[in-house]
């Protein structure tokens, strides 16, 4: 793979997980006093008073007083039991609405991407017109960017990404700039992953297989999606025509390339490459 375009790759990669606009996880309203020694020990202390009640037995004020002092200790197991208790009592729809998108938001902080990825859609499918559905689309896009599959693994999960994201693109979203930017990512890593295919058909001496790749990334890729992606394809084709030993095309294609920085640096490396060691050096 192109050195310039890995390089891309990883620096908007670097980007995104460091993205100081992130919004902040709904539950760290509970967690402003973790670092106060002393307001910490009285919520131990209040936690070892509540927690001698069994969960299924407590009021619902006694669940959201249990599950506020938990969060607040990152007792999150704790605090995920105490909300799934909260959601099947409650008969306040805002309680609910609360409770589910806390657990999420706990999930988030864990680190269980793909769990956390599955309770912010559930609240998006039952909640579509609640006021935290902008976040909640937000933090699901984001918590299945977390748990992508490398290039050379089954890439249903990003397209996936690419769906949600179109979709909520299609009208004004608060976190506009942040789904464009992972969007992006996942196009580049559907891109990675379809030009690996592409190298093991040449390989395999698979021309017509290679072609028919090449198609697809034709078709699917476009400067929006990826960057230089006309130079991408240029040396692609070329590679291909190369490996075909088809002369008259390799040419043509290396015309072209030469019109772009870089490209007749392409065309040079390939013509100095033994056949057999050519698909290897990219």
């Amino acid at each position: 793979m192109n050195i310039v375009f890995k390089i891309v790759l990883l620096t908007l990669c670097l980007k995104i997980v460091a993205n100081p606009q992130h919004p902040d996880p709904l539950i760290n309203k509970h967690t402003t006093q973790k670092n106060n020694k002393q307001a910490k020990n009285a919520l131990k202390k209040r936690y070892n008073e509540i927690s001698r009640k069994l969960i299924k037995s407590m009021t619902e004020e006694e669940l959201r007083d249990y599950c506020n002092v938990c969060l607040s200790l990152e007792y999150f197991d704790e605090a995920i039991k105490g909300l799934e208790q909260l959601i099947l009592i409650t008969k306040n729809l805002a309680a609910a609405k609360e409770a589910r998108i806390e657990i999420a938001d706990i999930y988030f902080e864990k680190g269980m991407w793909k769990t956390a990825g599955e309770k912010y859609n559930e609240f998006i499918k039952l909640y579509p017109a609640d006021r935290h559905l902008e976040y909640a689309q937000y933090k699901a896009i984001v918590s299945y960017y977390y748990c992508l599959p490398t290039h050379d693994r089954d890439q249903k999960t990003t397209q996936e990404i690419i769906d949600l994201a179109d979709s909520l693109l299609k009208k004004e979203h608060p976190f506009k700039d942040d789904i464009i930017q992972i969007r992006n990512f996942c196009y580049r890593k559907l891109y990675e992953h379809n030009t690996d295919i592409f190298n093991q058909y040449i390989k395999k001496g698979s021309y017509a297989a290679a072609e028919k790749r090449l198609t697809h990334i034709k078709k699917t890729f476009t400067t929006a999606a990826v960057d230089n992606i006309d130079f991408l394809v240029l040396e692609l084709d070329y590679r291909l025509a190369f490996a075909q030993k088809d002369a008259p095309r390799a040419a043509f294609i290396g015309q072209k390339l030469a019109s772009y920085p870089g490209g007749s640096q392409v065309t040079k490396i390939a013509s100095a490459q033994p056949k057999k060691s050519y698909v290897n050096f990219f």
